[in-house]
């Protein structure tokens, strides 16, 4: 933490996460390593600013049975830029805190090309692909202040809107590589989104439990529920 209300920080990362089909016929293990650089200002004034910045590697190792029913392999390396600027402001109330916030999020996700293999002759040849998925959110959230001082409830409704949603992937197959190359999307985020949620922060002495339920309405009938547990410790 420096002078006048400016703090930065620096954190370092790993995921691992696994996908398999419940039929059978396809798995996909992702590791992930992350480096990011945080920082904050909040002058005092009502208002602070928050920021993020750093890179995550990404290996997939994927295993898939081909249309001939013989198995094949194959590892794909990816890495993602992100950004991300969150402006908030504060205006206390007798027993709620406003506070209304804007953010944007930029990410830019490469993959690397490769080729699977195994016996099959099913086997794909994937191009290198790049694609950029950014978004901006408004909202409010609001925070009960007058339930004593180690329990607040909190709400949140936010509206984003995402640009760049989808990585498109071009492939051929190895028995013909001259082919026209056929084309796949990830599932695309949706392009505009309605957020909404609920929940409750409890101080536990040496720490803080948040719990939290998010539903999230977007164009296209998506619709996602997402329950969050947190908890926070200081020594």
């Amino acid at each position: 933490m420096f002078g006048g209300g400016h703090v930065l920080g620096f954190s370092l990362g790993y995921a691992n996460a696994r996908e398999r089909l419940a039929g059978g016929g396809y798995e996909t293990k992702l590791n992930q390593r992350s480096l990011a650089a945080y920082g904050s200002y909040a002058p005092g004034t009502g208002w602070s600013a928050e920021w993020a910045a750093g890179y995550a590697a990404q290996s997939y190792d994927l295993a898939r049975v081909g249309a001939d029913d013989l198995a094949v392999a194959g590892r794909r390396d990816g890495r993602t830029w992100f950004g991300d600027l969150l402006v908030r402001g504060e205006l206390p109330t007798k027993g709620i805190l406003y506070r209304p916030f804007a953010q944007a999020t930029l990410s830019q996700v490469t993959l690397d090309g490769y080729t699977e293999t195994g016996a099959s002759s099913d086997r794909l040849v994937y191009g290198k692909e790049k694609t950029d998925q950014n978004t901006l959110s408004v909202g409010l959230e609001l925070i009960g202040t007058n339930q004593g001082a180690d329990f607040h409830p909190h709400a949140t409704v936010a509206y984003r809107k995402t640009i760049d949603r989808a990585l498109s992937q071009r492939y051929v197959t190895v028995g013909n590589p001259g082919a026209n190359p056929a084309e796949i999307g990830t599932a695309a985020l949706p392009e505009d989104t309605l957020d909404l949620g609920l929940g409750g922060s409890w101080n536990l002495g040496g720490g803080e439990l948040d719990l939290g339920y998010r539903l999230s309405l977007g164009t296209g009938s998506t619709r996602i529920h997402q329950l969050t547990v947190k908890f926070g410790a200081k020594w």
